[in-house]
């Protein structure tokens, strides 16, 4: 059985899958959704703001629905569509299983310390890391990337961009699209 011709983009928090899913849209004949921002228009407040309200358990939840909807709506599709998930998506819950039955899981792995350099840009707006020193967080990426490496590891794909030129990286993306599902190439 062929699988939906579904990618979703997998990876710790300042992995880049945003980043990379905002370059892909603009080469891409299909669709991008950012799950973050599907959570937000959904519920109408910031990922930050459902965290620290409601906490984290209560935001898992939110996120296994979106993502169940997102599938839904997207599984018959007739074109490709790339879905950025949020950092802890594939660890809760049955989610890994459920992409993976769904689509292609590709898992974009940088090392600990890009994640660090990104993260402390942009720690403000991450409510899991938010009052953390450097130090903390370097403690905190190593932590969490080992729980969680058991759930990113059962990727279809992993890769691990090196210095990407992100034009260079969401064009191999869109190529690993076309090659999973190629009639739509």
């Amino acid at each position: 059985m062929n699988k939906a011709p579904i990618v979703f983009l997998i990876g710790f928090m300042g992995s880049g899958k945003t980043h990379l899913a905002k370059h892909v849209s603009g080469i891409l004949t299909g669709k991008v959704i950012e799950m973050d921002s599907e959570i937000e228009k959904k519920y109408g407040a910031k990922i930050k703001d459902i965290f620290s309200e409601k906490g984290e358990s209560y935001f898992r939840e939110l996120e296994r629905e979106v993502l169940y909807e997102i599938i839904a709506t997207n599984i018959h599709s007739t074109a490709p569509v790339l879905i950025s998930t949020g950092g802890g998506t594939p660890c809760f819950y049955d989610n890994m299983e459920v992409m993976s039955g769904a689509g292609t899981t590709l898992y974009l792995r940088p090392s600990n310390i890009v994640l660090l350099r990104r993260l402390e840009k942009e720690k403000e707006e991450r409510p899991l890391i938010r009052n953390k020193t450097r130090d903390e967080i370097l403690e905190y990426i190593k932590q969490k990337v080992n729980e969680r490496e058991k759930y990113y590891l059962k990727a279809d794909i992993v890769f691990n961009p090196v210095n990407p030129d992100i034009g260079n990286l969401a064009q191999l993306v869109k190529e690993i699209i076309y090659s999973s599902f190629p009639y739509f190439g």
